[in-house]
Parts: C-alpha cells; sequence; structure tokens
C-alpha cells in the first residue's frame, strides 16, 4: 500500500486466510493505491490491477481482490535484431477486460522461449510488453521492442519479441526553484503512440536518455505529487535528437477539495473535475474524478493561478 502522492511510508499487510487489513494513523490521510505482490500468483493465478482510494473522506474501506485461475497460456519468444538473445528480459501481459496481469522470464541462447500463463475468460484482447522498469531485468541501451507492445493476443498465440536498435532521445527534467528535490529513479519519462510505448528514467541529473522506434509520440513526465510544465510535447522522431523536449517539475503542496451540488447521487461513472493554469499542453493541469457515492472532489495544486472546472 503506498502513497498516491508524497507523504508517508508505504505499508505492508500479510493475508491470512485470504483477508488483510491496512491501518491508517490520522497523519496518513489521503489518497492511496494498494495492490498484490505477484510473487505467489504468478503462474497459477493471475495478479489483479491495483485500487486507488482516499482514506480522508470515507473511512473503513472495503476492497476486494478477486485473483483469477489461470487456465491456458500465450506462448512467446526473444530475438535480438533477429537472433539469439544474449539478456534475459521480463515479459508482463495485460488483460484490460480482466484488469488483471501476469508476467515470465525469458532465457538467453536457444532458452528464448517463454509462457505466460492467462485466462481463456479474455479472449483475445491480451497486450503483451517488455517490463522496462524492472532493473533486475534491464534492457541493454538502445534496444527497443520493434513495432511496439504487441496487442489483440489470444490464448495459444505464439508471440515473437524482437529488439532493435532504436532513435535516441535525451533531453533534462528540471525541478522548480525552491521545490525539494526528487527520487530520480522513480520519475518516469513516456513516449506514448498507438500500439508502441517507451519508457525511462532520468539520471541523477535530471537528463534523460530514451531510445524510441520511428514515428510520432506525445511525451510525459510523471513523477507523484508533482505536477509538469508542459502537460504534454508531440514530436516526430526519425533519427538521434538532443533538446527541445526538456520538462519542469512543480510539487504539488496545495490540497483543494469540494463537491458537486444540486445532482442526483450516486452519479453515473467519468465525472471528471479539470484544473489548469493555461490551455492545453502548456502549463500546469491535472483532474480527479468525482466520487460517485458523495459527489466529493479532490485535487493537488503546484502554485499558479489556476482554472478549475465542473464535469461537462
Amino acid at each position: 500500500c503506498s502513497p498516491y502522492f508524497s507523504g508517508p511510508q508505504e505499508k505492508e499487510s500479510q493475508t491470512s486466510d485470504g483477508n488483510y487489513k491496512v491501518y491508517f494513523g490520522s497523519s496518513e490521510l489521503g489518497d492511496w493505491d494498494i495492490g498484490l505482490s505477484s510473487e505467489y500468483l504468478v503462474p497459477n493465478y493471475l495478479t489483479p490491477n491495483s485500487f486507488q482510494f482516499n482514506n480522508q473522506t470515507l473511512h473503513g474501506i472495503q476492497h476486494n481482490f478477486t485473483c483469477l485461475r489461470t487456465d491456458t497460456v500465450i506462448y512467446g519468444r526473444v530475438t535480438e535484431m533477429g537472433g539469439l538473445p544474449a539478456h534475459p528480459y521480463k515479459i508482463q501481459a495485460y488483460s484490460t477486460l480482466l484488469s488483471s496481469w501476469t508476467e515470465a522470464v525469458s532465457g538467453t541462447g536457444s532458452n528464448n522461449n517463454f509462457v505466460l500463463h492467462i485466462s481463456s475468460k479474455d479472449s483475445s484482447g491480451w497486450s503483451v510488453q517488455l517490463a522496462t522498469w524492472d532493473n533486475q531485468y534491464p534492457i541493454p541501451a538502445g534496444y527497443i521492442l520493434e513495432g511496439g507492445n504487441k496487442s489483440n493476443i489470444s490464448p495459444g498465440d505464439t508471440v515473437l519479441l524482437n529488439l532493435i536498435s532504436g532513435k535516441m532521445v535525451r533531453d533534462t527534467v528540471k525541478i522548480d526553484p525552491g521545490d525539494p528535490g526528487v527520487s530520480w529513479s522513480s520519475v518516469w519519462l513516456n513516449f506514448w503512440s498507438a500500439g508502441k510505448s517507451y519508457g525511462g528514467n532520468p539520471d541523477n541529473n535530471g537528463i534523460y536518455t530514451i531510445y524510441v522506434d520511428s514515428g510520432t509520440y506525445d511525451v510525459n513526465v510523471y513523477y507523484t505529487g508533482y505536477l509538469s510544465t508542459p502537460r504534454s510535447r508531440n514530436v516526430y522522431v526519425s533519427k538521434d535528437t538532443t533538446g527541445g523536449l526538456g520538462f519542469i517539475l512543480n510539487k504539488a503542496h496545495a490540497h483543494i477539495s469540494g463537491s458537486l451540488t444540486n445532482v442526483t447521487l450516486p452519479l453515473s461513472p467519468g465525472n471528471w473535475v479539470n484544473g489548469e493554469t493555461d490551455s492545453w499542453p502548456n502549463g500546469y493541469g491535472t483532474s480527479s474524478e468525482v466520487d460517485r457515492i458523495t459527489g466529493h472532489f479532490d485535487l493537488y495544486l503546484c502554485d499558479g493561478s489556476w482554472t478549475i472546472s465542473p464535469p461537462y
């Protein structure tokens, strides 16, 4: 159980007969994210997605995790530049329909096959990708997954993951003057386009070096408890690129809360309150989904002149 924004330390709870409890003190109220370790679930079960909650507005929260049994598989193999790999890799498979995931590790040389144990309850919606954030199985410098993540995979399919040399993109993430330092290993840069996603962490000087395939990408930076300006960048990458893709992180130190009034509760899903300091993609921006039961919302803002907009 981890704080969604900076603050209290992580918490752990060992399940007993499938039950768990996590206790919070008065100084530990706010947004949290709770999930299960895959260590004792894979390969016999899928690992359910984590759950985000706010224990400042709701107390005595109950959330049940359903771990689905695995009953079928996806096959795969890994190559490097079309040949046998010299490195092991962690591979993950996600199902949006089942809100669950699983993982496996490939070997080196001729032992480059892997098996992902999944559930037949999702017949064609699995996404297979490399775990690029796992330090135990790092991606060799300059290597990327050819074609990006593999989508719409069905049980019994065989997936080929071929690593190729990518195009280098390099720039700097800065911290707004006066804000405390950050843990650079937790700052995440993401390059996204349909069917492709690449990312990585800056070094201890805030300089990031990420390798991507040719194409057009939305570029974003994420760090818990901070907002970035610009909110996003759009770039076409055709060769190695240095400069022009920097970001500034600003601590979201101001907690603003409120409620929707004159509405009938419970609400339908998908009602968001938005805040911004400038029009997209400039300035800072954030959003919060309104609680369906209470109509309550919370926003965490950095310094600036903000416009808060209700759901459309």
